[in-house]
């Protein structure tokens, strides 16, 4: 086993077996089937990037992204790792893959408009297409409950696109021409790619989509607005 196979693995087994973010060490070792000394080795690492921290004979999980991210980029499925993070560090590790991607990128991002409030869970920004997302870290998704969420969703962001072109409020890093591009990230795959003008992603695809945006926004026709 190489020394990227016991870091992905070690790094899934303290992601999958958390608890309250803590793991028992003993139940590593017996899971691992490796040398104690390389695990110990991967364990050090991950201690030393700020993922965990072992007291006595127990890890404390200090952040679970990073496990997570750590995993993607040695060629763990997303679709798998979801399924171990919460709706908050599901919108988290949206996050940071856009920042990955070189996005500037802002977490519930909040804007008034003709006198109502919106909310953005993720706002990632690049200098051609900005992805407005909603994060459903939801199970099953019934296609009256898409056709909802994507109405919302497309009303927010023509609201930042109005907003935003009227001089309403100020988006660092946003340029007016660009476009934004409606983006809803599911656990699970639709049966219909986009909705009300959404591009719906699962997250096991998102990493693909970052890679051919440009490819995928215009195969499907997704509805852009301009800004």
């Amino acid at each position: 086993m190489s020394l990227d196979s016991i870091l992905k693995n070690v790094s899934y087994t303290i992601l999958s077996q958390r608890r309250n973010n803590r793991v028992e060490l003993k139940n590593i070792y017996s899971t691992i089937k490796a040398l104690r000394d390389l695990v110990m080795s991967a364990l050090d690492y991950l201690e030393k990037q700020g993922f965990i921290r072992i007291v006595c004979e127990e890890i404390k999980v200090l952040d679970p992204v990073g496990l997570a991210l750590q995993c993607l980029k040695l060629g763990m499925d997303e679709r798998i790792l979801s399924k171990h993070l919460d709706w908050r560090d599901f919108e988290v590790f949206v996050s940071k893959l856009l920042e990955y991607y070189d996005y500037i990128v802002y977490r519930n991002f909040r804007f008034r408009f003709k006198g109502k409030r919106y909310e953005v869970d993720v706002l990632g920004i690049s200098h051609t297409y900005s992805l407005v997302v909603d994060c459903k870290h939801w199970r099953k998704l019934p296609l009256n409950t898409l056709y909802n969420v994507t109405a919302r969703h497309r009303e927010r962001v023509e609201a930042l696109a109005r907003g935003y072109r009227g001089g309403w409020f100020e988006v660092k890093g946003l340029r007016k021409g660009s476009k934004l591009v409606p983006v809803l990230i599911t656990l699970t795959s639709p049966k219909i790619p986009v909705i009300n003008g959404v591009l719906i992603v699962p997250i096991f695809m998102l990493k693909g989509f970052l890679d051919d945006i440009y490819r995928v926004v215009e195969e499907f026709s997704v509805e852009l607005s301009e800004i």
